[in-house]
């Protein structure tokens, strides 16, 4: 069976990738025992899955609003908002930045993960606003 997913609404399909993205984290810390470097670290796993999770909801929000005004400026001001993007992100994982544990390791490679997840998910969702025939 073929799922068609330019026929689901693009709010569901966010809501889809979260939904697959979170089981599929859960599934790797399950597998690999990932729980005592989540305790130690700065940001727990779900502190950082929200970042990201209301960040990318964010951008669809407005991808959303700005293809009812101006549809031909949604690549501009997705550069735009993809860069405010980083720049939250990176004061959001500033502090962690500083820290010289051991955990400090895990936690930026985790984060950085998650960054090009979520990068890829935000990409993918602009493509299909922009691919929309209306």
């Amino acid at each position: 069976m073929k799922i068609n997913l330019n026929k689901i609404p693009i709010v569901f399909q966010l809501l889809l990738l979260l939904v697959f993205v979170y089981g599929n984290i859960l599934l790797l810390e399950a597998v690999f025992s990932l729980e005592e470097k989540w305790k130690s670290a700065y940001y727990t796993f779900y502190q950082t899955f929200s970042f990201f999770a209301i960040s990318s909801s964010v951008i669809l929000l407005l991808n959303l609003i700005i293809q009812k005004k101006a549809k031909d400026q949604i690549g501009y001001v997705f550069l735009g908002i993809m860069t405010v993007k980083v720049i939250a992100a990176y004061i959001f994982i500033a502090p962690a930045l500083e820290l010289k544990t051991a955990s400090s390791q895990f936690e930026k490679n985790n984060f950085f993960i998650y960054f090009l997840t979520f990068l890829a998910i935000d990409v993918y969702l602009t493509a299909q606003i922009l691919n929309k025939k209306n």
